[in-house]
């Protein structure tokens, strides 16, 4: 397991600073990783559900937005010093087999700065 989505939701929720870069978000957020997808609840700034789902139930799952890629490429990019293009989502996105889809970008962007705060959580929980 690359991460403990437990784990993860207990830090973020702790943690000072994804507090207050997501202070106000609201989102359904799907992480495939590989084949297994997981289902990300924000709700007011907290994460209030962390959770793998089966691939036939996260196919029914409606979000806001959905970040995919190979296992491989988690790998690389949840390591504590990840190599180059995998420091970041942009460059992931950009260089690598990484995949955004947002039905509102706008509001995905507006707290890009949680996202970020939150990979740097889920490269410290494994």
């Amino acid at each position: 397991m690359l991460f403990d989505p437990e784990r993860v939701r207990a830090r973020a929720n702790d943690d000072p600073e994804f507090t207050i870069a997501a202070r106000d978000w609201n989102m359904k957020l799907r992480i495939d990783v590989g084949d297994t997808p997981y289902v990300v609840e924000i709700r007011d700034g907290r994460i209030t559900s962390f959770a793998a789902v089966d691939s036939a139930q996260a196919s029914r799952v409606r979000h806001d937005a959905l970040i995919a890629a190979p296992i491989d490429d988690w790998r690389e990019f949840l390591r504590p010093a990840p190599r180059p293009f995998f420091q970041d989502l942009f460059a992931a996105l950009e260089r690598e087999h990484f995949r955004l889809e947002a039905g509102d970008p706008f509001h995905f962007l507006a707290y890009y700065p949680a996202a970020r705060r939150l990979f740097d959580i889920m490269r410290g929980s494994h």
